[in-house]
């Protein structure tokens, strides 16, 4: 919760004109089949996600006009985070050439 804290401070103190927030797909419990209309279950949350998610509620409650960008596993070259999980969930179905 404290970088919770830490990034509104810092979002307050550079007064941004419009606000663009990475944040997770991680927000649903299962993220397939779901867009930025479906309804997000909070009960028995994991902490990575529920954190995400009041992130998400601040901005819109601050920024309504924010642009809030839901990103899955990253992967590519010198990026190992999130590589297996993605593939092993099914949402990694190709690997671009090159990386």
């Amino acid at each position: 919760m404290e970088l919770i804290n830490q990034a509104e401070e810092n979002i307050k103190k550079i007064n941004p004109k419009k606000l663009v927030l990475i944040s997770t797909i991680d927000v649903f419990k299962d993220p397939k089949d779901m867009d930025e209309n479906s309804v997000i279950d909070t009960q028995n949350f994991h902490a990575y996600g529920y954190n995400r998610y009041l992130m998400e509620l601040w901005v819109h409650e601050k920024y309504p006009d924010a642009l809030i960008i839901r990103l899955p596993g990253l992967f590519g070259k010198n990026i190992k985070k999130n590589l297996g999980g993605a593939a092993s969930n099914g949402y990694l179905v190709g690997t671009p050439e090159g990386i």
